[in-house]
């Protein structure tokens, strides 16, 4: 959880705190612009297939400018009043626990929705970071197509391999995710921000390398792996 909230600080201290961002050349990480205001979103008012959703909505958004901060406690509240004390960021959170609400708020940054189901939430985060999409379930789909969302793509369909080959050149080619399926609620912000694949296979099969081999010299890698050794 400390490496999770690292990264998370990293994320809006590079995006949000700095007024001018200056970039390393060649940096991978990619930047988006300053936020003056965010929709707070408590962890405990979301379920957590809510929260899957909610954190590609926050991806998707960021590629403008962070505007949904998710509050999981601990260092992220605290990071969260120092933004509002020392930065001026107003903050809202009349939308927590409303996740159809800052879908409806949004939607016309939404490009559509992704099916997916318990077994396929890496392939749902990593077709959402090439279209922009939100992943939904298909318990869910009468609710978003009475929004005027429409269907893009169904991850249930793919296996990883075929995911690759149907999306591969929409990627990044600077950031990579490697995160187990158990642990789909984090990073995925991050991933969509970053057009990045989101993905979990053993480190010596063919498929890995052939995912890292597409990568950029100098490109990164986040997420947790097996385990910690």
């Amino acid at each position: 959880m400390k490496t999770i909230l690292i990264i998370y600080f990293i994320f809006y201290s590079s995006i949000v705190f700095n007024q001018e961002i200056n970039r390393l050349e060649d940096s991978p990480y990619p930047s988006s612009n300053i936020s003056d205001s965010l929709f707070i979103c408590f962890e405990n008012d979301f379920t957590d297939n809510e929260l899957f959703t909610l954190q590609v909505l926050q991806g998707i958004l960021g590629q403008t400018k962070p505007r949904i901060y998710r509050d999981m406690g601990t260092g992220s509240s605290i990071w969260l009043k120092d933004l509002k004390d020392n930065y001026g960021v107003k903050i809202d959170s009349s939308y927590s626990g409303d996740l159809y609400g800052l879908i409806s708020k949004f939607k016309s940054e939404i490009s559509g929705f992704v099916l997916y189901d318990d077994e396929s939430k890496n392939h749902a985060i990593s077709i959402c970071s090439a279209v922009k999409g939100i992943p939904i379930l298909e318990t869910q789909q009468d609710t978003f197509e009475s929004l005027n969302i429409t269907f893009i793509d169904d991850a249930r369909n793919y296996s990883l391999q075929s995911l690759m080959n149907n999306y591969k050149e929409s990627y990044s080619k600077k950031v990579c995710i490697y995160q187990k399926e158990e642990k789909s609620t984090f990073l995925g912000d991050y991933s969509v921000f970053s057009k990045a694949p989101y993905f979990f296979e053993s480190p010596h099969h063919p498929i890995t390398n052939s995912i890292l081999s597409n990568m950029d010299e100098n490109s990164i890698l986040l997420g947790w792996g097996d385990d910690e050794y």
